[in-house]
């Protein structure tokens, strides 16, 4: 059996890969712009939960679910502003991780991209977990200590 062949010019075949390689590329994930980090992000409980174990200050409507912050209270329990929420520490981390496959936009990731910004961005969010952790922990013992022990630390400032 004799095949048949056809000639194309070379400007011909360059399109028809661009196209096969666009095709490709929009082939369906599992994953759209809004869902690249489902199952993933960071959210209020992840900062609840460290905030809770290291008994932190409420604001005034009885919960702690931002990031704690110095200029937070004043007087024990009297929000003047709060800290960053896990909304706001997610934009953060997500634009690390989008950065870090070339792009700002999550529309903007190729489907290839997508593991390499989700592993990412998993990564960030422990290690950011792991370090407000940390710092929770020493802020907790400042906070439950003496006048006399606070303010001996202070003063070592």
């Amino acid at each position: 059996m004799m095949e048949d062949k056809i000639t194309i010019s070379k400007s011909e075949l360059d399109e028809l890969i661009r196209q096969g390689i666009a095709k490709a590329v929009r082939q369906p994930t599992g994953f759209t712009a809004g869902t690249l980090f489902t199952g993933i992000a960071i959210d209020y409980d992840d900062i609840a939960i460290i905030n809770k174990r290291h008994k932190m200050p409420k604001d005034e409507m009885g919960v702690s679910t931002a990031i704690y912050s110095r200029h937070q209270y004043k007087n024990e329990n009297i929000s003047r502003e709060t800290g960053p929420s896990a909304h706001d520490m997610h934009d953060k981390l997500r634009f690390l991780a989008l950065a870090v496959v070339g792009e700002s936009k999550n529309s903007r990731v190729a489907r290839a991209d997508i593991p390499t910004v989700r592993e990412a961005y998993s990564k960030f969010r422990d290690l950011f977990l792991t370090l407000y952790d940390m710092r929770a922990a020493g802020i907790s013992k400042e906070l439950h200590c003496s006048p006399n022990e606070r303010a001996d630390r202070h003063d070592s400032y």
